[in-house]
């Protein structure tokens, strides 16, 4: 393909259709990159980047809805990454465990390609137990966490111009907050409310 007298792509056929091509991209001899056809168009690609003969990125064409999935591999062959596309945008992304294939980490962003929401598994978490809101800008502007890991959130964030502005809690599992910490611009407790009998209205209320 570059003129330089040596071959740098192969491609096979099975009753004249392409099936699998591979190709040498570096010229230093050795396929770094090796794409496999459907209907003579291609599926999977997997690609070496490092130069140790192994591939350390695959793309799956498709399925539905994503145009490709790209996938980053590590040397014992283990995924480490997902980004899904639509579009040539990332729209999702998967980080993960790769010693129990575990999702540690999803973000999903908008058709602008900006954040909107991402989940994460704390330290500690076999679960996707934090949750963050974005705004436009792709600032933070509220979390959700289950701190217990018993599927139900428990702890709601605030944040106002990057800052936590207010933490919202429910201590007696009922789906709702029954404390309340109000914070000041400099991030100081400025106000604590607390609900004691749970009817969802605060009884007791402190100011610092």
């Amino acid at each position: 393909n570059d003129g330089d007298g040596t071959m740098d792509t192969w491609q096979y056929y099975e009753k004249v259709i392409l099936v699998p091509a591979e190709q040498d991209r570096d010229g230093d001899g050795r396929v770094d990159k090796w794409v496999k056809y459907k209907n003579e168009k291609p599926v999977i690609i997997l690609m070496d980047n490092d130069g140790d003969e192994r591939a350390d990125i695959r793309v799956h064409y498709g399925p539905n809805p994503w145009d490709r999935i790209v996938e980053s591999i590590d040397r014992q062959g283990r995924v480490v990454r997902r980004n899904y596309f639509q579009n040539n945008i990332l729209r999702k992304r998967e980080i993960l465990d790769p010693a129990t294939k575990a999702v540690v980490l999803v973000e999903e962003y908008g058709p602008d390609g900006k954040i909107i929401i991402s989940r994460e598994a704390e330290k500690g978490s076999a679960k996707l137990n934090l949750t963050w809101h974005y705004d436009a800008g792709g600032n933070a502007v509220s979390a959700e966490r289950d701190s217990d890991g018993d599927g139900c959130v428990d702890t709601w964030y605030y944040y106002k111009g990057g800052s936590i502005a207010k933490v919202a809690q429910d201590r007696n599992k009922d789906g709702r907050p029954d404390l309340w910490k109000i914070y000041d611009s400099s991030q100081k407790l400025a106000m604590q409310k607390e609900d004691v009998d749970f009817d969802g209205v605060p009884d007791i209320e402190k100011k610092f």
